[in-house]
């Protein structure tokens, strides 16, 4: 019976983001999928949450410190433009609060929790898997960022994607595994790894039919 769950599910991620790839390559539907990034993300959190096994105390914990402490980031960061330098939201994201959508420390938190998820079981030291994790991330952030403004995410300045940007996206990451290595949970997610794999091809594809 799970199994064929993780089978059904694995499948729908790839359908659904096969679909959002066509609406937003096209654009007659381009404005309708971005309406529905909100939809997706939550999509997203409620499947990785329900093939999430064993739920323990310390785990809510540190999902709780990413997606308080990464929505705070990008309140300051949108604020003072000291971060990731100067940008701002747009309207795809839904709410917002101090010019900040809420949805973006969910973003975040999926994030950590798959590629961690894809890097807890590797024996190396917590300062290497941090370090390979946080690279992970950048490599995330080099796909999402040219499509970031097409998708009404958010907008920099100037038009062009500061170097420090990159930097912090890094920094931040990489103390974010630092703390999740150092609390040393475990969690099993049968669905993890082909929603990040899916994911990462879908913006890898959406540079290139976009781009």
């Amino acid at each position: 019976m799970m199994k064929n769950r993780v089978i059904y599910a694995k499948w729908v991620i790839v359908i659904v983001y096969l679909v959002g790839l066509l609406g937003l390559s096209l654009p007659l539907s381009r404005d309708l999928f971005i309406d529905l990034t909100p939809l997706n993300l939550l999509f997203s959190a409620i499947l990785l949450t329900l093939f999430h096994e064993k739920f323990r105390p310390i785990q809510f914990v540190v999902f709780l410190v990413v997606f308080v402490a990464s929505f705070f980031i990008e309140l300051l960061g949108v604020q003072s433009g000291l971060i990731f330098g100067g940008y701002h939201y747009g309207s795809a994201l839904g709410l917002k609060i101090g010019e900040t959508p809420l949805l973006i420390g969910l973003n975040w938190l999926i994030l950590i929790y798959m590629v961690y998820h894809f890097l807890q079981d590797w024996k190396v030291s917590i300062f290497l898997k941090s370090f390979i994790g946080a690279f992970v991330m950048l490599s995330y952030d080099l796909l999402l960022e040219p499509m970031a403004p097409k998708l009404d995410f958010w907008y920099w300045l100037d038009g062009s994607i500061p170097l420090q940007n990159y930097i912090a996206w890094w920094i931040i990451s990489f103390a974010f595994f630092i703390i999740w290595n150092a609390t040393g949970i475990k969690y099993k997610n049968r669905i993890a790894g082909t929603l990040l794999s899916t994911q990462l091809a879908f913006f890898l594809l959406l540079n290139i039919t976009l781009g």
